[in-house]
C-alpha cells in the first residue's frame, strides 16, 4: 500500500500501526516500539486531527542571538 507522506513530498500523513498488539505510533520503524514485532503496517492518516507541536530552543543559534 502507498501512502501519502509529506516527508516524502507527499500530500499527507502516515504513520505506523502493529498487526499483532494494535499499537500506534508517527516516527517510521522497523518493529513495533510497544511489543517487539516486525514488519509494522503503514498507515494514511485521515484528515480529521489536530496537529500540536513544540519546540524548546536550548541554545542560541548564532552569537548575536545570545543575549
Amino acid at each position: 500500500m502507498t501512502v501519502a507522506d509529506w516527508t516524502c513530498g507527499g500530500d499527507g500523513i502516515a504513520y505506523q500501526g502493529c498487526r499483532a498488539c494494535r499499537s500506534v505510533w508517527y516516527f517510521r520503524r522497523d518493529f513495533c516500539p510497544r511489543c517487539g514485532a516486525g514488519e509494522p503496517e503503514q498507515r494514511q492518516a485521515g484528515g480529521m486531527g489536530i496537529v500540536h507541536a513544540r519546540t524548546m530552543v536550548a541554545r542560541a543559534p548564532s552569537e548575536e542571538m545570545r543575549a
